[in-house]
């Protein structure tokens, strides 16, 4: 009985495929309190930024044809705790290319939350 449903497992999992899994969470965090309004201007002041949506905590927006939506997670006086979800599965590219774009577009993203709102540098 195993082996037939091995056999069949085969069968049908040969026939699938997975056309783009070009989605990425990168948790992300700084050594220093980041209100949500400073990061909010690091966003819209970014370039290539477009339909940026906020709710409370999250961010939407589109970066570079890919949404993005952007979650604090925690904030304290000592850290703020952030997830970006990049999302480029509507984009036909190269799952390569698409994580290399993804993890420079969060380091970027990073280096400006930190150049902008770190202590004396937020609103």
């Amino acid at each position: 009985m195993n082996r037939i449903l091995v056999l069949l497992f085969t069968l049908l999992t040969s026939g699938c495929e997975i056309e783009n899994d070009n989605r990425i969470g990168l948790g992300m965090s700084v050594d220093f309190f980041a209100s949500i309004d400073c990061i909010k201007s690091t966003v819209e002041e970014s370039s290539g930024i477009h339909r940026l949506n906020s709710s409370g905590s999250t961010l939407s927006f589109s970066l570079d044809n890919y949404n993005v939506m952007l979650t604090v997670q925690t904030q304290s006086e000592q850290k703020t705790s952030f997830e970006l979800d990049i999302d480029g599965q509507h984009i036909d590219e190269d799952n390569g290319v698409f994580y290399r774009k993804a993890d420079l577009l969060a380091k970027d993203f990073k280096s400006r939350l930190v150049a902008k709102c770190s202590s004396g540098n937020g609103l």
